[in-house]
């Protein structure tokens, strides 16, 4: 068994031997495929390359702040220029109102300050018959039955300046109100592009709305 042995160790070292010496190699395993790395473009390539496009969005005709002291100058001026016709037609006839108010309260005003101190008879009723009616004289006139002195005293002074400082303070707020209206309006000029009504009905034929809001 030893000689065996022996002579079948002896035969492997020399087929071992005879194949290196004929030029047979031990087989390799092959290499790991791996990705190749990634080359950054050339300048030429990067300059054919369109950019990516900008993302759609919507923007005000003029600024916030522009709209702001543009309402604040003339209400209705910063919804005019945002295309809120509705909204500046609104602010720019209470304006108007507010300036006519204001004018014929200081009209009013002056009238009082100038007669405060009239002494000048003015008529407070006039005479009438049993029925009601009233009485005429020869002329048509309606009979005076009682006078009255100073009509314009100082209390009625002191009210027509009260007329006149609240249509001044409402001249001031219709200002502040429609300047920041405008300066919000710009500010939030894509949301009604994002708001979106929904109507919905039940079955007993109730009817619900509402409306979603995207961000």
């Amino acid at each position: 068994m030893l000689a065996a042995l022996a002579a079948v160790g002896t035969t492997g070292r020399a087929q071992a031997r005879d194949s290196a010496r004929s030029g047979v190699t031990p087989a390799t395993p092959p290499a790991l495929l791996t990705p190749p790395p990634a080359t950054s473009p050339t300048n030429a390539e990067a300059s054919a390359t369109p950019p990516a496009p900008p993302r759609p969005g919507y923007h005000p005709p003029v600024s916030a702040k522009s709209a702001f002291f543009s309402s604040l100058l003339l209400p209705g001026l910063g919804q005019a220029k945002l295309d809120r016709s509705y909204a500046g037609a609104l602010f720019f006839a209470t304006e108007m109102v507010g300036i006519f108010r204001l004018r014929q309260a200081e009209a009013d005003l002056h009238y009082a300050q100038r007669h405060v101190h009239d002494s000048t008879l003015v008529v407070q009723t006039y005479e009438q018959d049993g029925s009601g009616n009233l009485q005429f004289d020869s002329t048509g006139s309606p009979i005076p039955a009682t006078f009255g002195y100073a009509r314009y005293d100082s209390a009625r002074v002191g009210a027509r300046k009260t007329h006149v400082e609240d249509w001044e303070a409402a001249l001031v707020f219709n200002h502040l109100i429609s300047a920041a209206d405008a300066f919000v309006a710009a500010q939030l000029w894509d949301l009604p592009a994002h708001v979106r009504p929904k109507l919905a009905m039940t079955d007993d034929g109730r009817m619900f709305y509402g409306a979603t809001v995207t961000w």
